[in-house]
């Protein structure tokens, strides 16, 4: 998955089917976040460097959501399991 070419909207619609998966996205979400952080260092154009953050950002609470998601899933897949 390219999270590089997907905009935000396209994220939020991603469904969660595994915690594999969502581990992977939660992954794939953070090195997106590191190379928006590489861009960001020395940028002295102020529109580019606030849309690299709002950016940074969105991927976060993204990621956020994803990883309490996965978290979730593994809980109830543990439960089911360990019975």
């Amino acid at each position: 998955m390219n999270i590089h070419d997907m905009t935000i909207e396209q994220l939020l619609n991603v469904e969660v089917a595994s915690v594999t998966q969502g581990r992977q996205l939660a992954e794939d979400i953070l090195q997106e976040q590191k190379a928006i952080h590489r861009q960001m260092i020395g940028l002295y154009d102020n529109a580019k460097w606030q849309a690299l953050s709002d950016r940074h950002y969105d991927l976060r609470k993204i990621r956020h959501a994803v990883l309490h998601l996965t978290g979730k899933m593994a809980i109830e897949q543990k439960r089911t399991t360990g019975r």
